[in-house]
C-alpha cells in the first residue's frame, strides 16, 4: 500500500500481484456449473485462512465476500506474459 499526497486529500493505493479468474468465472466455465467437493474444500480453506489473517493480524473485516471477489493466482508466468504482450499491442489512443 502507498499514498499519493494531494492538497485536497491523500489518495491511498493498494497494489496486489496479478490474479486470474474469479470463483464465479470458474463456476461459469465448468460444464455443470458446480464445483467438485475437492475444489470447493480447497478453495474454502484458502478463503477461511485469508479471512482469519485479515481479522486476527490486520484487524480488518471484509464486507463483500462473493465469488466475484475470490480470485485465483496466476501460476503459469507464460499466461501473464502473453496477456501483457497482447495488451501492449493494443493502442488505447
Amino acid at each position: 500500500m502507498f499514498t499519493i499526497p494531494h492538497s485536497e486529500g491523500d489518495h491511498h493505493c493498494l497494489v496486489q500481484k496479478p490474479m486470474w479468474e474469479s470463483f464465479k468465472d470458474l463456476l461459469y466455465h465448468n460444464p455443470n456449473h458446480q464445483f467438485t467437493e475437492n475444489l470447493l474444500r480447497a478453495g474454502l480453506i484458502q478463503v477461511f485462512l485469508a479471512l482469519d489473517y485479515l481479522h486476527t493480524e490486520c484487524k480488518l473485516v471484509h464486507t463483500d465476500i462473493k465469488g466475484d471477489n475470490i480470485l485465483q493466482e496466476i501460476k503459469d508466468r507464460v499466461i501473464l506474459e502473453s496477456f501483457t504482450k497482447a495488451e501492449m499491442k493494443k493502442s488505447s489512443l
